[in-house]
């Protein structure tokens, strides 16, 4: 008799597995995670800016089309690093998370080819454990960064910002007042610590599904920024929670409702819908920018929509333990790199891409607002290098003089060394200088090394005495 598995919990009324379960859960990630590339590039309007973004957003279609070629699906992993690592380092934080998610992805491909036949299914079982750790990480910094004095203060909060654009722009009916204020603060972090709690706990692993795909789902109508390419991210990781059968049983239950063919073309319908919101943001991103960054939201509602009604009317009573190994090597390592690069703004690395958006974070220029993590290291002396603009012809500096931004010296530099024609007065350790052109000063001569600015990225710095919400 074989050992119980203490996390596989069992079922009173086993209920049939189909024969292709595997293989429609591994089509399924393929799908979701091309989505997420797609509403990525919408939200941004890269659908074509580059012959790099138009082969990504070509390749994710094609995914979303055929998710059976696993080598359509490698090149789109391929395509992804590679654009990532061209347009660093600015880029947002799932885009920085997707990076590690595909390179993970990657990572897990030779081993299953020194196996002579390879199988899609095997290859989805071997990076599904580390995956699922690096969502984990997702929240686990998420609501760490937040336990700050300025994010639980109402009068500038992050959590009550979102809450008031989204009342101000969409939901004027909605209340305002401290008590909602504070439910807003206090709804966003139990919210962000509830999901992976109950992701870790099989019993309760759908209940958590289904939490963060409504939560997310919500915050990608958020008119504060576009957040719904963050959300689509997170819905593709969710399905490496799911149980493999229950990803079957939906797909079967909904032909049996609306029928295979009414379901074939509404499928249709809604590919042709996101090319032509493709096309047309890739013709007209620029003159209507704001529109075509909006518009996406209409498949966006469709997608989450169709991702909650699944999950709530075919939900399990528990979702099995994943039938996978452990993490491997590899693994194990991109999941710690990626717990360190969420550690970054206490370690003195960086700022940007540590999973701190909107967290009213601060541990830059002399202050720490962290309740819990006061200390912050300090290795290469660049937090508290700050640089204060006065004055200057160059219309992004004198834009982070009229917010009352700074800028840490180690961005200060790069920046001048790329706008050598740049004239600046600026405070720096409470002298000020004068800089008639920047090309001219040997501080100014040469720019950061390129790998340390692909890696190293911080943002502006608050001059304020209450850290703003800012990205």
């Amino acid at each position: 008799m074989t050992p119980r598995d203490p996390l596989v919990i069992s079922d009173p009324q086993p209920r049939p597995v189909p024969p292709d379960a595997p293989v429609t859960h591994t089509r399924a990630f393929c799908v979701a995670w091309a989505m997420a590339t797609l509403f990525h590039q919408l939200a941004f309007l890269r659908i074509a800016q580059t012959p790099l973004e138009l082969a990504l957003s070509v390749v994710a279609f094609a995914v979303v089309v055929a998710p059976r070629h696993a080598l359509l699906f490698t090149a789109l992993l391929l395509l992804q690093v590679a654009e990532v690592w061209a347009r660093a380092p600015s880029v947002s934080n799932h885009w920085w998370t997707s990076l590690f998610v595909a390179l993970t992805m990657l990572a897990a491909l030779p081993s299953l080819l020194r196996g002579g036949a390879f199988r899609p299914v095997d290859w989805r079982r071997r990076f599904t454990p580390a995956l699922r750790g690096i969502l984990i990480v997702v929240y686990l910094w998420g609501v760490l960064h937040k336990l700050n004095a300025d994010f639980l203060d109402p009068q500038v909060s992050c959590g009550v910002e979102l809450y008031d654009a989204l009342r101000t722009d969409y939901l004027p009916f909605l209340p305002r007042n401290a008590g909602i204020a504070w439910a807003a603060i206090v709804g966003t972090l139990a919210v962000e610590t509830a999901i992976p709690v109950l992701l870790l706990i099989p019993r309760t692993r759908s209940w958590g599904i289904l939490l963060g795909t409504s939560f997310h789902f919500f915050l990608g109508f958020v008119p504060y920024s576009v957040y719904y390419n963050f959300s689509s991210m997170l819905f593709a990781l969710y399905l490496l929670y799911s149980d493999e059968a229950w990803v079957a049983r939906a797909r079967d239950a909904l032909r049996a409702r609306i029928g295979a063919r009414a379901l074939r073309g509404l499928t249709a319908l809604a590919l042709l819908l996101l090319l032509a919101l493709c096309v047309g943001s890739a013709l007209d991103g620029e003159r209507h920018r704001e529109l075509w960054r909006f518009l996406p939201r209409i498949p966006w509602a469709i997608y989450g929509l169709l991702a909650i009604g699944a999950y709530f009317r075919f939900r399990e009573p528990s979702f099995a333990a994943p039938r996978a190994r452990r993490p491997w090597w590899m693994g194990r390592v991109l999941v710690a790199a990626y717990l360190l690069n969420g550690a970054s703004p206490y370690l003195g690395l960086k700022t940007e891409t540590s999973l701190a958006m909107y967290s009213n974070l601060r541990t830059e220029g002399g202050r720490n607002n962290h309740l819990i993590l006061r200390s912050t290291l300090d290795p290469t002396g660049r937090l508290d290098d700050l640089v204060v603009i006065l004055a200057s012809n160059d219309g992004w500096l004198r834009a982070r003089s009229r917010d009352d931004m700074g800028l840490l010296w180690f961005e200060f530099v790069d920046y001048l060394a790329r706008h050598p024609d740049t004239r600046v007065i600026f405070e720096r350790k409470g002298v000020r200088e004068r800089v008639e052109r920047a090309g001219d000063d040997p501080r100014f001569g040469a720019r950061v090394p390129r790998w340390q600015r692909k890696l190293i990225y911080f943002r502006p710095v608050d001059l304020r005495d209450a850290q703003r919400c800012l990205h």
